[in-house]
């Protein structure tokens, strides 16, 4: 196993386990101090959390443009609009893999979120796009599409 580097004070040790006190990262953890078991765990869940931001928001991106390409081919080939066809085959794969690659770097580079422990658990069975999400999405296509 990968040895975990200490940040905070320890407290003692029980055994060859070193007591963590760790309530700078904000936890209640009673009177008793975490073990490195209970920080690795700390640690795997906070990580776990930011994993799932960011492949949640990837897919609503996703979302976004693949909707925002739809819609724009639709009112293309409705208006007849350079004889319905908005984006050329190239033009698309462009905007596909070289404008989006730049907005995913973006994701991978993107400092984790430092009050994400704070925050309460998500419900499971919980989805990605909820419903504000979804009439957010048709309020700003109604409106790009209105003027």
């Amino acid at each position: 196993p990968v040895p975990l580097l200490v940040q905070g004070p320890v407290l003692g040790r029980q055994g060859p386990v070193p007591l963590l006190d760790l309530g700078h990262l904000g936890l209640e953890h009673g009177p008793a101090p975490l073990q490195l078991a209970d920080a690795r765990r700390l640690l795997a869940v906070e990580l776990g959390r930011d994993i799932y931001r960011r492949i949640s928001t990837y897919v609503r991106l996703q979302l976004t443009i693949l909707s925002s390409v739809l819609l724009l081919m639709l009112l293309a080939t409705v208006f007849n609009i350079n004889e319905g066809v908005a984006l050329f085959p190239m033009q698309l794969l462009f905007c596909k893999f070289f404008v989006v690659v730049t907005v995913v770097v973006g994701f991978i580079v993107d400092v984790p979120d430092p009050g994400v422990m704070q925050q309460p658990p998500r419900k499971p069975g919980t989805r990605i796009v909820n419903g504000a999400d979804q009439s957010a999405a048709r309020e700003a296509t109604s409106g790009s599409s209105a003027g």
